[in-house]
């Protein structure tokens, strides 16, 4: 039995830049014996699970190990003449007396090297040995704190712990006086009348983003929206639809530092039609032409017809139809979509674009490795921010295609014929390639054809000496099942010591998935900066049990929502489970906002998983939390409000009745939703409030599932929205949120995919 590929939130949990960066480790040298006596270890010591790991952390933890195991000659060569004096100093040793000032800056490390290391942050910001007689490097103005042995430069997350002064990528700065031009976002947006909308607005300096030191002034023009309010910041302000427009229209604008920006907008107005839905494009925020939409109601299956005069908006005019219907959207460029339970009337749904059909995104160099030491493993991964719904995230949008790439390391390791993600930039392979989506961009057709996008970027980086991986490959290569506690508790010290780094904008063009050539690509290189070295604890509630299976791992992540560019990772962190089967908290390791997302809102999300990281079945079963903040202040993140909840296990497509039956209800869940894999790659999105649904056969021409096949693979969703609103709340036109409802709205949720058989997974097209 294979499981098939994973295409959400629980296929992220094996995405290395989101619950478990695939790089943990940074360019300073590992961390001494003495670290791994606190922490996890002695908790976990007796917490030993199947040999399945859960989460991206492990994974690239996996690859370093092999690595190691690989190599003909895995111990680095010592040169016992080296000056300890040196940072980089590989002088072996046997014990801290074999070491320069034993008592104090060295310390003999459990690899047999002499490393520097701080006792107090005293040594931070005074003489210290390792540095010629310097301050720790980054500390000559004092302000260093030392912890697990290292010095920590002083950074900030938010402009409160600056004074005077604002917080820019972990430093306090003087704000930007002056700039060329700002811009608001989102660029385009489609509100019904009375719904209400955020937009947000940047400064910039050529094409840097930057913390303007004027506050903006926002106002409406054309009469078809108002303003509504305004954040404390000025950076953010909220509209309201009050006139329906033909078309989009500039109506938002701000203006600050003597320029000036607009945002348009598309008002619908309100709807006489018995039934209508408008289709929007889930990350471009457009309306969509063209689609078949059909009402499954009591009297049977009614097609909609397009609106004249309002672009994207399908209805129903003549008798009113009565009590719970079913609409189901189809497109040739967009996955199908179906909602069953509906009691609104006047809807919007969001469509996600079919991935596969057209290809773009950037490639380049991490310029941080190409000076690295070639006797050290030098790494990194770069990938693009995620748009859309947070439920709907897929691995293949982190890790880009695989590419089989020979590999020489530091002189120890060659592997011919690994099988990389394009993101990757490990030995011989110098470059990425990281793959976007069609989105937002400057140019309205493209946008419209899903031919250009524009994300923010990020990347990873480090460079340190392979026997610095000795202790955490011996955990992952020692054969037995994984003792997760001890591999974390020598993880995630080093992970405090990876450089990130950010750019806001990335823009790029998309062509026909035939047509992409690689070399064709626009070229943007890297360059990871800032550590991961803030460490911020993250409050659980109650663990789960997910179908009689006690949860042995927990993984968190804290996101960065970046307006109009979607969700990047800034803080990453992972738990496991004590012998009391409790996990009172997680702790992220964060990198403080930086290159044009400081203001945004994170998100915080915590995923339980079954001790193996799957059910016993094979099956994935998985249970999250999620809220939403602004940006983090202080050591602690807030406790995530509300439960974890149950799994909606169980349940088959049935092919006479078209309908799915058995899935498992969960105690606290509103909202369901099942995702279909199709032939040819699409997806089929069926929403509804629980208990039996019936699928609609798809109008002449678009794909269908196999009625007649013995099984229908599906992931079941749960999810819990605020104040546990139900279906309607997520499609009502009038929302607050348009078509990031979905995300604003969920606060936990849950999925269950069953371990199939390819080979069963059968489909075909409609007659």
């Amino acid at each position: 039995m294979t499981h098939p590929v994973l295409r959400s939130v629980g296929a992220v949990l094996e995405a290395p830049p989101f619950f478990g960066p695939p790089f943990a480790l940074g360019d300073s040298p590992a961390p001494p014996a003495d670290r791994q006596k606190d922490g996890l270890t002695d908790m976990t010591s007796s917490t030993r699970v199947a040999r399945r790991a859960p989460a991206a952390l492990l994974g690239f933890l996996c690859l370093c190990a092999a690595l190691i195991a690989c190599s003909n000659n895995p111990s680095q060569v010592s040169d016992l003449d080296c000056n300890p004096l040196e940072k980089s100093c590989n002088k072996a040793c046997k014990s801290d007396l074999d070491c320069a000032s034993p008592n104090r800056h060295f310390i003999c490390a459990n690899d047999g090297f002499c490393l520097p290391v701080c006792r107090s942050s005293a040594d931070c910001n005074v003489a210290h040995d390792a540095f010629g007689g310097a301050p720790w490097q980054g500390c000559e103005f004092g302000g260093c704190t030392c912890s697990d042995f290292t010095c920590l430069v002083p950074d900030c997350f938010t402009s409160d712990e600056c004074g005077a002064k604002i917080c820019r990528a972990g430093r306090c700065q003087d704000a930007a006086e002056s700039f060329d031009r700002c811009e608001v976002y989102p660029a385009h947006a489609v509100l019904g009348v009375d719904g209400r909308r955020t937009f947000t607005v940047v400064a910039y300096a050529g094409e840097e983003a930057v913390i303007a030191a004027e506050k903006p002034t926002w106002s409406a023009s054309g009469g078809v929206v108002r303003l509504t309010t305004t954040e404390e910041s000025g950076m953010r302000a909220t509209f309201t639809g009050a006139a329906a427009t033909q078309g989009a229209t500039q109506a938002v604008r701000a203006t600050m530092g003597g320029v000036s920006c607009s945002a348009e907008v598309e008002v619908i107005a309100r709807s006489n039609a018995s039934l209508r839905a408008v289709l929007v494009d889930e990350t471009s925020g457009r309306t969509i032409q063209g689609a078949t939409v059909v009402a499954d109601t009591s009297g049977g299956q009614i097609a909609l017809e397009e609106e004249a005069g309002t672009p994207g908006s399908y209805i129903l005019n003549g008798e009113a139809t009565a009590g719970a219907l079913t609409l189901s959207a189809f497109h040739p460029d967009f996955n199908s979509v179906t909602i069953a339970g509906l009691s609104a009337r006047d809807l919007m749904v969001p469509m996600r674009r079919v991935a596969t059909l057209n290809k773009g995104g950037v490639r380049g160099a991490v310029t941080t490795l190409a000076s690295a030491s070639t006797s050290n493993l030098s790494a990194g991964f770069v990938g693009l921010s995620v748009q859309g719904s947070l439920l709907d995230l897929g691995l293949e949008q982190f890790l880009g295609e695989t590419v089989t790439t020979d590999i020489s390391i530091a002189g120890l390791v060659d592997l011919p014929g690994v099988a990389l993600p394009s993101g990757v930039v490990i030995g011989d392979k110098d470059s990425f390639l990281a793959l976007g989506g069609a989105g937002p961009c400057g140019e309205a057709d493209k946008a419209r054809s899903g031919l250009c996008g524009n994300q923010s970027a990020f990347s990873l980086g480090f460079s340190m000496p392979v026997t610095d991986l000795a202790p955490l490959a011996g955990a992952l290569t020692g054969g037995g099942p994984i003792d997760y506690g001890a591999l974390l508790s020598q993880a995630l010290p080093i992970l405090s010591q990876v450089e990130f780094g950010m750019v806001r904008d990335v823009p790029f063009d998309l062509v026909p998935a035939a047509d992409f050539a690689v070399d064709a690509v626009a070229v943007r290189d890297m360059t990871p900066s800032l550590a991961l070295n803030r460490s911020i604890a993250l409050s659980l509630p109650a663990l789960p049990t997910l179908d009689g299976e006690a949860v042995g791992f927990v993984a968190g992540a804290a996101l960065a929502l970046v307006e109009d560019r979607g969700f990047v990772p800034l803080g990453l962190g992972a738990g496991v489970a004590d012998a009391q089967g409790k996990i009172g908290e997680v702790a992220l390791q964060m990198a403080a906002p930086q290159g044009g997302v400081e203001g945004s809102d994170f998100v915080l999300v915590a995923i339980a998983l079954p001790g193996g990281g799957v059910m016993a079945d094979g099956a994935l079963g998985l249970s999250g939390v999620v809220a939403r903040m602004p940006s983090p202040e202080g050591e602690r993140l807030p406790e995530i409000g509300g439960d974890f909840i149950g799994l909606p296990s169980g349940g088959a497509f049935e092919g006479a009745s078209r309908s799915v039956r058995g899935v498992a209800e969960v105690e606290g869940a509103g909202v369901y939703r099942l995702i279909f894999t199709l032939a040819s790659g699409r997806r089929w999105t069926v929403t509804f409030g629980g208990g039996e649904v019936a699928l609609p056969r798809p109008p002449e021409g678009f794909e269908d599932l196999d009625a007649s096949a013995a099984t229908v693979p599906f992931m079941a969703q749960a999810v819990r929205l605020a104040g546990d609103a139900g279906v309607d709340a997520l499609f009502k036109i009038d929302g607050e949120e348009g078509v990031a409802r979905l995300n604003a709205l969920t606060r936990a949720f849950s999925i269950h995919e069953a371990a199939v058989d390819s080979a069963e997974t059968q489909v075909e097209s409609a007659p």
